[in-house]
């Protein structure tokens, strides 16, 4: 798939530099994925070094957490929905 331009601009600025992100773009523009994947990217990062490492349980539920604030409970549960199929387990 070919990213969006919102996701050209903003994942590498979210998962390279670490910059902080306030996201605006019409609805259907990709931008859930845009700071969903990131997040998630680094989440499996987290896991995979874990298993590397041998020092904690990659399936514990306190390895990695995000904060994604959004303005209803409808865009909540479909952030949730999308969040949960690419982040690891735990």
């Amino acid at each position: 798939p070919v990213p969006t331009p919102i996701q050209k601009v903003a994942i590498p600025k979210l998962l390279y530099a670490q910059q902080s992100a306030l996201l605006h773009a019409p609805t259907g523009s990709g931008k859930t994925l845009t700071y969903i994947l990131p997040i998630t990217e680094t989440l499996w990062k987290e896991v995979e070094d874990a298993n590397k490492d041998g020092d904690i349980d990659p399936d514990a539920m306190d390895n990695g957490v995000a904060l994604v604030l959004l303005p209803t409970r409808e865009l909540a549960a479909q952030v949730a929905g999308i969040a949960s199929v690419l982040a690891p387990p735990g």
